[in-house]
This record gives structure tokens, sequence and C-alpha cells, in this order.
């Protein structure tokens, strides 16, 4: 019904942060966030109306394509939908103070609750805790949608492991040819 808390205002955003649940009117707890595919997701962030930044949501069973450390250090995977495929995949930031307790490879399936967020044009789920990061079973083969020809646009493929085949790369930004 109504909502407490402070403003704070980072990377052209600002946020009402909550200081306990007496701060939620209205607030029923358990609820806990919704469950959604990366599909849904990725398309709802790129409708003319983000559905989804700043929501708390969960991904059950995404195949982790990457996993690695960034250039300042930090943790971060790529994960997608089990099937592949435009708009399936999804960058994955961990916050420094649970990078180091997070392990997990190429090929494991995990299940994911995080915050949506778009970083310099990049839809990302940003983890907190690493109690958000289940490995559900290992050995996954992540499934690389097969592309022939150039696309028209690439953000369907935000994220996504592609393949592919009979690649001539020159020596310009736009000198690559399928």
């Amino acid at each position: 019904d109504s909502v407490t808390g402070l403003v704070s205002y980072s990377f052209e955003t600002y946020k009402l942060s909550p200081r306990n649940d007496a701060d939620l009117q209205g607030y029923v707890a358990g609820a806990g966030p919704e469950t959604l595919s990366i599909s849904e997701i990725q398309q709802g962030q790129n409708s003319e109306e983000p559905a989804y930044e700043g929501r708390i949501v969960n991904l059950d069973g995404v195949v982790v394509t990457e996993a690695e450390t960034d250039f300042d250090g930090d943790s971060v995977l790529w994960v997608q939908d089990p099937g592949g495929g435009e708009w399936s995949g999804l960058y994955v930031y961990i916050r420094p103070n649970t990078a180091e307790s997070v392990a997990v490879s190429r090929g494991d399936v995990v299940n994911l609750t995080g915050e949506i967020t778009e970083f310099y044009d990049l839809t990302e789920i940003t983890i907190s805790d690493v109690a958000d990061v289940e490995v559900v079973s290992s050995g996954e083969s992540p499934i690389s949608l097969g592309l022939t020809e150039t696309p028209a646009d690439w953000e369907s493929l935000e994220s996504v492991l592609i393949s592919l085949d009979n690649v001539t790369i020159g020596s310009g930004p736009d000198e690559v040819t399928l």
C-alpha cells in the first residue's frame, strides 16, 4: 500500500530503500520474487516500457555459458535459458563482497536470485549474496546459436552464446563477414 525508505542516487537512477518490513505497508512476508525466464526479461527490457528493471527475480535452471573475472577483478557470469536461441542470454554481475564465495563453472545449471539492471545499455542481473546462487547440476553443454549471416540488429543476441562459420575478419570495426 505504501513504502517508506531512504532515497539514493547512482548511475543516473534514483532508488528508494526501505529500512525494514515496517516500511512496507501491505507487504506479505514470504511472497518472494517472481520467477522469470531470461527470454522474458530480455524481451521485457526491450519493449517501449522496461517491465523488469529494478525488480528482484528468480532464474531457475539456467545454464552457465561462461564464468570469469572481469577487468576490475569482479566475478561475472553469462547464463542462458537451457534451449539457447535469441533473447536467451544474460550477463550476471556478482558484487565483490560475495564474489570469492561463489564457485560456478561453464556448464553448471544454476538457480539465481538478483536484481535486474541496465548498465550502459547492457541488461544484467546483480547478485548481492552468495546464498542467491545455487548450483543444481554440472556438466551441461551450453547450446550455441549458429549464425549464417550478419544480423541487422544484434540486440536479440546480447549475452547469447553464438557460433560463426565461414567467417572472414578484416581490419576495420565492421569488417566481419559471414
